[in-house]
């Protein structure tokens, strides 16, 4: 090859290597300037219609409910006269060989219940009374006297919400007698198991007054 010729190839090849070298710099600098998009958190959604910060709410209705509102919570247990028993539970006693109900002898009044006995497990009578009160009835409702005897133990409790709410359908809306049994029959009184507790317009008596 002539001196001329090396001399060009050798610029030439110069020349490739020196163009190869700007690329691989190139996308050098391109992949290290690409922005790194910032890794995503999840965040939870809230799936109650409750707002944030409301106060805590029960579908269960009790005592005093309308007829629509309790049969909203509570189902139909067909072993039970139509109407009269709710909410099958194999933990509270049998009723002639089959499961008992969580609510019996349900008695309604223009629209509203007003008289059941409702069941549950063994409890001592602090606690059975927290469950009446917390499950059972208002917000607003208070003991108002209590008297234990030979076969229950009566409580009598008043309620501002029942007295608006039970105006005209019962006497004395306002005051509701509790009274707790014990046993296999549910009909003795152990205030360190009681299973039952019969929800009923009080009227006029008070606790001492309440016969079992």
């Amino acid at each position: 090859m002539m001196p001329g010729g090396r001399a060009f190839a050798l610029i030439l090849a110069a020349a490739m290597i020196a163009l190869a070298g700007c690329g691989g710099s190139s996308s050098s600098t391109r992949n290290k300037s690409q922005p790194t998009a910032p890794p995503t958190t999840s965040t939870p959604t809230q799936t109650s219609a409750q707002a944030p910060g409301a106060p805590a709410t029960s579908n269960k209705a009790g005592y005093g409910s309308t007829e629509a509102a309790w049969n909203g919570a509570h189902t139909p247990d067909n072993n039970f006269p139509a109407g009269t028993a709710y909410d099958t539970d194999p933990s509270v006693p049998q009723v002639e060989g089959h499961a008992g109900a969580r609510y019996t002898q349900v008695r309604r009044e223009s629209g509203r219940i007003v008289e059941y006995v409702y069941h549950f497990p063994d409890a001592p009578l602090a606690a059975a009374k927290r469950g009446v009160f917390s499950s059972q009835l208002p917000a607003d409702a208070n003991e108002a006297g209590f008297s234990p005897k030979a076969t229950c133990g009566v409580i009598v409790v008043a309620s501002a919400t029942l007295s608006r709410e039970l105006n005209g359908k019962v006497p004395n809306p306002g005051k509701v007698r509790v009274v707790f049994n014990s046993g296999p029959e549910e009909n003795a009184y152990n205030p360190r198991a009681l299973s039952a507790a019969a929800l009923s317009p009080a009227g006029s008596q008070s606790a001492a007054e309440t016969e079992c």
